[in-house]
């Protein structure tokens, strides 16, 4: 279809969907969700500390974000300030919510990822260490178990059927037979949360490139913090005594989903034919 243009007053009435800054910078309580306007935008909003341990509030929260979202990053804790994760060494964030006596507030940005992961939100850190959650409307999905739906033929019982593979999907795991008879000269093994959790964000960084990896220190320490509570897994592929894949992801609902937070694989001529990544979602 052709271009159309669009006439001043009609832009005004896009701009007047956006909230005013000092909408923005207002805190919320939890009563606010019941005067949602879901004709307006939310264009940058601030998910508060006390919708992290209210789980029908913060569940609240997200269904109306995916309706009004113009954005994927959301703020957590104060509208402006956000939250900062503190490992102990600097003076990031003075708010009450944000440290422990000692300095440091590991814990409770691991509680927060955690409840954010439950409610349907993704999150990233960035290079300073602040915390921000995430709604993106597009999202991958690997089915790993077969689907159950009831019988159409109104038997009462269970039908089990195995979850299509995307078509591109197919074609590589074709190949597979080929390079396992071609390629492998070592042993493959895959292995769950064996090696320092150190040497995995190194390999990460590594393959994603200085300045290009989201993993920071900070976050790194949250991580290891959540993996002794079972709230990190790391997948890992090894070829021979070689980490070649890894992926990091998060148990929700008592471990029926898993949301890979970010993932590698060597790039490295002899390991990259063999296709580590992929090999590694197989076979999870």
């Amino acid at each position: 279809s052709s271009l159309q243009t669009i006439s001043a007053s009609e832009l005004g009435a896009l701009q007047n969907l956006k909230p005013h800054p000092m909408e923005m910078m207002a805190s919320f309580s939890i009563a606010n969700l019941e005067q949602w306007d879901n004709n307006s935008v939310a264009f940058m909003p601030t998910i508060p500390f006390e919708y992290i341990h209210n789980s029908h509030s913060l569940d609240t929260f997200a269904w109306q974000l995916s309706q009004t979202l113009v954005m994927e990053t959301i703020n957590v804790g104060h509208p402006m300030m956000g939250f900062t994760i503190d490992i102990g060494n600097s003076s990031t964030n003075s708010n009450h919510y944000s440290s422990s006596s000692s300095g440091s507030n590991v814990t409770l940005a691991a509680t927060i990822i955690s409840c954010l992961l439950q409610a349907g939100f993704t999150y990233v850190t960035t290079e300073s260490g602040k915390l921000m959650a995430s709604l993106s409307s597009l999202r991958s999905m690997l089915p790993l178990v077969t689907l159950q739906s009831a019988d159409p033929q109104g038997s009462g019982g269970m039908l089990t059927t195995e979850a299509p593979l995307p078509s591109a999907t197919c074609k590589r795991l074709k190949d597979m037979p080929r390079i396992f008879r071609n390629k492998i000269k070592k042993q493959l093994s895959f292995r769950i949360n064996s090696c320092n959790l150190s040497l995995a964000v190194q390999k990460l960084r590594g393959h994603h490139g200085s300045g290009e990896c989201w993993v920071g220190e900070r976050l790194e320490a949250v991580w290891e913090c959540m993996r002794t509570h079972r709230q990190l897994v790391v997948f890992e592929l090894w070829y021979g005594e070689e980490l070649v894949a890894a992926d990091f992801a998060h148990p929700i609902h008592g471990g029926k989903v898993y949301y890979v937070a970010t993932r590698f694989s060597e790039r490295s001529e002899t390991v990259r034919q063999l296709q580590p990544g992929f090999m590694l979602a197989l076979l999870e």
